[in-house]
């Protein structure tokens, strides 16, 4: 995460406001539990033809052994996830 990190800072030091405000705020507000987290989601995600990206859950709403309910519902708040349920 630090390496992402420095690559947009370092960008913006070099070409100014490359990045939007929101994602340098993001970055900003981003703690080491939900960098460390939204990392972890990341194994969770595929895509589809171009469609989108997507994290299937099982039945009781979580990746098993990889993420739980409240991660994932911590990713929704932070907006790093978003979507619907599909059943």
């Amino acid at each position: 995460m630090q390496k992402i990190w420095s690559k947009i800072l370092a960008g913006e030091f070099k070409s100014p406001n490359s990045f939007s405000l929101k994602t340098l705020d993001f970055l900003k507000n981003l703690s080491k539990d939900e960098a460390t987290l939204f990392i972890q989601s990341a194994k969770c995600v595929f895509s589809y033809d171009g469609i989108g990206s997507f994290i299937i859950t099982n039945e009781n709403q979580t990746v098993d052994g990889l993420l739980k309910l409240k991660d994932i519902l911590l990713l929704k708040e932070i907006g790093v996830l978003n979507g619907t349920h599909l059943s």
